[in-house]
């Protein structure tokens, strides 16, 4: 019998949602209580990711706890905010080791937060970890400086699990932590249990990999923390609602997924600028479950015998007989 899923969604989605081009984003602003609010009212929605320190912090930690508990919404992950105006030369690749030492503390405190919270989950990002210019970094010393800083983040807090979360570029030219095989071999380098990364479906796209082989892979290597669900066309990190573009890949991530027994959450990173929050989250979700059902149908001996002889059209008629046996 398949395990119950369950299905969390950045609290950014349920922002103004600016761009580069609208300041002031194509909504009002909603405050975190309001955010709260409308994720209790997304059918088929368990938890959220929020931010730390901006969504929570020391201060406010007993308020978002209340209000988690108030709307019926888990916090499925907290994630660190060091892709701000003070980390743009850097967060943990910094050379400047007071802001390096800010960036580690934030991450420490982000996973405190998560403990309190009762979730396992810490994100961690590296947005402006990277370059735009030839010789603007040295490669060898920023590496290391990642490596260490993040070393010492995991051995702060065993119980809770460091989520790398790789993607090629923006807003930078370049990320250090541009790949799921970078993320694994700083993984590999780092050597703690609670080192993990996030397999972001619209990132793989961005480096015209396949999302299936990516979390395959890193769930091979026990390193398959978290998923962000969503869509893209493989040029920029578009977060369209999931499904909705590459429904042939997104079937066979599933199936995957299924194959390496992932049992974590299935979580939700979509920016709807002009959508309805509510609905777009929902039809997210709808997606998901419903091409994951589809993938569940799919006999893994029967799907292993085709892929055998390497012919892709013994795999496809396969695929095809089974998604479109009804219509016929």
């Amino acid at each position: 019998m398949a395990r119950q899923v369950k299905y969390s969604l950045g609290i950014w989605a349920l922002t103004a949602t600016v761009d580069r081009f609208c300041w002031d984003g194509y909504r009002g602003h909603l405050e975190t209580r309001r955010q709260f609010e409308i994720a209790g009212q997304i059918e088929g929605l368990d938890g959220l990711i929020i931010q730390h320190p901006n969504v929570v912090n020391k201060q406010n930690l007993k308020e978002i706890k209340a209000l988690a508990e108030a709307n019926g919404i888990e916090v499925a992950a907290v994630d660190a905010n060091v892709f701000q105006k003070e980390f743009k030369w850097g967060a943990m690749s910094n050379a400047d080791p007071k802001v390096r030492r800010e960036a580690v503390d934030c991450m420490k405190a982000t996973m405190d937060m998560a403990a309190e919270l009762g979730c396992d989950n810490a994100g961690l990002w590296l947005g402006q970890d990277g370059f735009d210019y030839p010789f603007q970094e040295n490669y060898l010393e920023a590496w290391d400086r990642i490596r260490d800083s993040i070393a010492e983040c995991a051995d702060h807090n065993p119980k809770v699990r460091i989520c790398i979360e790789p993607k090629a570029a923006e807003p930078r030219g370049y990320l250090f932590l541009g790949s799921a095989s970078k993320a694994m071999a700083l993984c590999q380098e780092i050597g703690r249990d609670n080192v993990g990364v996030t397999c972001d479906i619209g990132h793989v796209y961005m480096n015209r990999e396949n999302p299936a082989e990516a979390g395959t892979y890193l769930a091979k290597h026990g390193k398959l923390f978290s998923i962000h669900f969503n869509d893209a066309r493989g040029y920029f990190d578009d977060d369209l609602m999931a499904g909705t573009v590459h429904i042939w890949d997104t079937i066979e991530f599933l199936y995957y997924m299924e194959q390496v027994g992932y049992d974590g959450w299935y979580g939700f990173d979509i920016f709807p600028y002009r959508e309805d929050l509510k609905r777009c989250a929902e039809l997210s979700i709808r997606n998901v479950r419903d091409l994951r059902a589809i993938a569940l149908k799919i006999d893994p001996k029967e799907l292993k015998r085709r892929q055998a002889s390497g012919d892709a059209m013994a795999s496809q008629e396969y695929m095809r007989d089974l998604l479109f046996a009804n219509i016929r």
